[in-house]
């Protein structure tokens, strides 16, 4: 028999979910051969078309196959790197806490959202706040057991929109309420800007790329030390400079 027209199929992902021994994060090549090799292998040899058709949009790609199909399948890279498993039973209320563990922050999440929320969540559990104390009683326990200060400053381009900075943790600034905030992100870079319900909590979103600018406003405005304010580049958070 003659050998199929076209190109050949690509190769699958060099690691599954059950071989967590990558020690390289999937490319986006990858993550979509794992995605069909998921649900619907015969799609495997429209990756490379696929992929030049939303270049610049991937991760619009990546929502919209994830609302046809279901969950992506999670990078092993990911799971060893921040402990999380691809575990999707989250109606389970046994735990009411469960929702937020890492174990589940995959069962409703693109790759990328849970490489941002895994490695926030380190960051506010990884740097113990000063001002907490295990002494305190009644109200005053309540008010010590908030989230410590910790600002992610990230940006992004969303499907056939421009780009735009998402800073999240705005909330756990003192004394600033969310559509103040908004109000002064809005005033200083002229555009709009607004409070959003996202996996990882809720995000001021900022229409412009902003990141470098938005981390110095934070600390100039609203007085957050440096050292609170980080910056998120695909999924890696590191401090601002």
């Amino acid at each position: 028999p003659g050998s199929p027209s076209g190109p050949p199929p690509p190769s699958a992902p060099p690691a599954t979910a059950d071989d967590p021994t990558s020690l390289e994060p999937w490319t986006t090549s990858q993550r979509l051969q794992a995605f069909y090799g998921k649900y619907d292998p015969t799609r495997l040899p429209s990756v490379p078309s696929l992929l030049s058709k939303y270049a610049g949009k991937e991760e619009a790609l990546f929502t919209a196959l994830s609302k046809k199909y279901g969950p992506e399948p999670l990078d092993p890279y990911l799971a060893s790197k921040y402990g999380v498993t691809a575990d999707s039973d989250t109606d389970d209320d046994s735990d009411a806490g469960a929702s937020s563990k890492p174990s589940h922050l995959a069962a409703k999440m693109s790759n990328l959202q849970v490489a941002q929320s895994a490695a926030l969540q380190k960051v506010i559990e990884g740097i113990p706040d000063p001002s907490s104390s295990s002494k305190a009683r009644g109200a005053s326990a309540k008010k010590t057991c908030s989230l410590p200060t910790r600002v992610v400053v990230s940006s992004a381009r969303r499907q056939k929109k421009k780009a735009v900075t998402s800073v999240l943790g705005m909330d756990t600034v003192p004394g600033l309420k969310l559509k103040d905030a908004a109000q002064a992100f809005r005033k200083r870079f002229a555009g709009s800007s607004s409070v959003k319900d996202e996996p990882q909590g809720k995000t001021v979103i900022i229409q412009g790329d902003h990141r470098d600018e938005v981390c110095r406003f934070v600390v100039e405005k609203f007085k957050v030390e440096r050292g609170k304010v980080f910056v998120e580049v695909d999924g890696e958070i590191t401090p601002m400079e």
